[in-house]
């Protein structure tokens, strides 16, 4: 399962989500809404971000790994 991240203070892309791997002890946690840690770019930098979507499948090349859940509590996104 993978998860659309769109990660906080994020200089290089404007309203872009990242695609990253749901671990399996977060699978039917991580919902989306949920804010996450994941690592992002070349040194693989903690951020923060909100699950904006879940998907099966990926286009994406290098998916990293959600590291962690900050916070089960599912935020309200406009759809």
């Amino acid at each position: 399962m993978y998860a659309q991240v769109a990660v906080e203070n994020v200089n290089c892309t404007f309203d872009k989500d990242y695609d990253y791997s749901i671990p399996q002890q977060l699978e039917g946690k991580a919902l989306v809404g949920c804010r996450v840690a994941v690592p992002f770019g070349i040194g693989n930098r903690k951020r923060i971000g909100i699950i904006t979507r879940l998907t099966d499948s990926t286009q994406g090349k290098r998916i990293k790994s959600i590291s962690a859940a900050v916070s089960y509590t599912h935020l309200t996104l406009p759809t």
